[in-house]
C-alpha cells in the first residue's frame, strides 16, 4: 500500500478562491503558520505560540498552502468549501451530491476531483474492490460533472493543463493485487471514461504491477510527483527499489533505478532541494542516502548514515542547500550536503513523525504524535515546545505530503 510537502512555516499568496463559487480574493498574509496533519485534519497553529489559530476537518491543501479545501457531507448534499489558508477564512462553498470525499485538487486550485462513498484527503494507494468508479470533476465557474470510469481507480493528481487526472489503476478491479499508473482525460462531455496508459520510455509502466511504496514528496514547483517504492523478489527477479518521477507538465512517467541496498529497507523517506535541482533517498535499513541530479535523472553520488536502523518511521527534509535532515524514530541526523557525510545527532523525546525547517536557520521544528518541538539544530536543544493542540495524532507537519501508510498486506500498490 502506499502514502504533501514537508513541515514548514507558509507564507501564502493572494490567489483566486478556485473550485467554490463565486471567486473571491485572499489577502495577503503579515506573517507565518505552521499546520498540522492528523489523518484528514488540517490544524493551524501559531509558530511563535503554539496557539491554535484554526481547524479544518475533513481537507486537503493547495500546493502553495495558499488555499485549505473541506467537506462536510449530509444526507442530500456533499458541502465543498474553500477557505484562504492564512486565516480559515470560508472564501466560497459550493454544493454537491451527497456521499462526496474531495481527493486532489489541481494545481491552480481551479478544478478539484471526488469520488463516491470515499472521504476526503483518504489513501490512493488503498483500494477498494469495485468494477467501476464513479468520479466528480468541479471546475471554476462550470457546472459539476460526473463520470463513470471503466475499472477501479483512485484519483492521485491532476495535470498542469488541468485536462488529464492521473490516477492509480488497480486489476483485477473487483479482487486488486496490481496497479499501474495511469491518465483519464477529464474534458469534453462523455460521461463513460476508460483509462489511458501515461506516456513512458519503459515499456513495464505501462503494464499492471506489483511493488509497495514507501515515500513521496512534490517538487518546489509542483512539476513532479516523485515516489520511492520497492518490489519483492520473485522466482525470476531480484528485489529492487527505485524512484517513479510523474512529470506532470509533460505527462510523462520515469523510473530510476537505486542501488540493490535499498530494496532491503521496508521503510524509506524522500526530500527534494528547495532549488528543486536535487533529490535525496534515504533507507534506514540499509543505512543508505543517494543523491539524483532532477535534470537528468541520474543517481550522482551516494552516502552511508552513521548505522542502520531497524525503527518503522523515517522522516527526512533539507535545510537550504547545506543540510538533510534524517529521523528514524527518536534521533535526528544532519548530513553535510558537501560531502554526504553525518554532521551531528541527537535525540527527541518522542517519535519522529515530521521535520522540517523553520524560516529561521536556527529553528527546527520536529513533530511527535502528540506535540510539536521548536529545537535548535545546532545543539538539539528544544526552544518551544507545543502540546495543546487537541488534533489527534499527528501524523506530519505541513506543507508536507502525508505520509505512505500501509494497512494491511492483501495488496502491494505504489504510484
Amino acid at each position: 500500500m502506499l502514502s504533501i510537502r514537508s513541515l514548514a512555516l507558509a507564507a501564502v499568496a493572494a490567489i483566486v478562491a478556485g473550485v467554490g463559487s463565486p471567486v473571491a480574493q485572499a489577502s495577503p498574509p503579515t506573517d507565518g503558520l505552521l499546520y498540522v496533519g492528523s489523518a484528514s485534519t488540517i490544524t493551524a497553529l501559531s509558530p511563535e505560540t503554539g496557539a491554535v489559530q484554526f481547524t479544518k476537518s475533513p481537507a486537503i491543501a493547495s500546493r502553495d498552502w495558499s488555499r485549505l479545501y473541506s467537506t462536510q457531507s449530509t444526507n442530500t448534499a456533499t458541502v465543498l468549501t474553500t477557505s484562504d489558508a492564512r486565516t480559515g477564512k470560508a472564501l466560497a462553498t459550493r454544493k454537491l451530491a451527497p456521499n462526496l470525499g474531495l481527493r486532489a485538487v489541481s494545481d491552480d486550485g481551479s478544478a478539484a476531483v471526488l469520488s463516491e462513498n470515499a472521504t476526503t484527503g483518504a489513501n490512493p494507494y488503498e483500494p477498494t474492490p469495485r468494477p467501476t468508479t464513479t468520479l466528480t470533476v468541479v471546475r471554476t465557474g462550470q457546472k459539476p460533472r460526473t463520470y463513470t470510469v471503466m475499472g477501479n481507480v483512485e484519483p492521485e493528481a491532476f495535470s498542469l493543463s488541468n485536462y488529464s487526472l492521473f490516477v492509480i489503476e488497480y486489476s483485477p478491479p473487483t479482487a486488486p493485487d496490481r496497479y499501474r499508473v495511469a491518465r483519464i482525460d477529464v474534458v469534453g462531455h462523455a460521461k463513460v471514461l476508460k483509462t489511458r496508459a501515461v506516456r513512458s520510455n519503459e515499456d513495464e509502466l505501462q503494464e499492471p504491477m506489483r511493488g509497495t511504496a514507501r515515500a513521496q514528496t512534490m517538487a518546489p514547483d509542483g512539476r513532479r510527483l516523485y515516489t520511492l517504492y520497492t518490489r519483492d523478489a520473485t522466482a525470476t527477479e531480484p528485489a529492487e527499489a527505485f524512484v517513479h518521477v510523474l512529470d506532470l507538465q509533460r505527462e510523462r512517467a520515469t523510473c530510476v533505478d537505486l542501488p540493490p541496498e535499498f530494496a532491503a529497507s521496508p521503510v524509506g523517506a524522500v526530500a527534494v532541494s528547495p532549488s528543486g535541482t536535487r533529490l535525496y533517498v534515504v533507507a534506514p535499513a540499509a543505512a543508505a542516502l543517494a543523491e539524483l541530479d532532477t535534470a537528468t535523472l541520474r543517481i550522482t553520488r551516494t552516502a552511508r548514515l552513521p548505522e542502520p536502523s531497524t525503527d518503522t518511521t523515517v522522516r527526512a527534509t533539507v535545510a537550504g542547500s547545506t543540510t538533510l535532515y534524517v529521523a528514524t524514530a527518536s534521533e535526528v541526523t544532519s548530513v553535510n550536503l558537501t560531502d554526504l557525510a553525518a554532521s551531528g545527532a541527537w535525540y527527541v523525546p518522542g517519535t519522529v513523525t515530521g521535520i522540517q525547517p523553520a524560516s529561521s536557520s536556527r529553528t527546527l521544528f520536529v513533530s511527535l504524535t502528540d506535540r510539536v518541538l521548536a529545537v535548535d539544530p545546532r545543539t538539539g536543544t528544544t526552544q518551544r515546545e507545543f502540546a495543546s493542540i487537541n488534533a489527534g495524532r499527528i501524523d506530519h507537519v505541513a506543507p508536507a505530503l502525508r505520509p505512505i501508510v500501509r494497512e494491511g498486506d492483501s495488496v502491494q500498490c505504489a504510484c
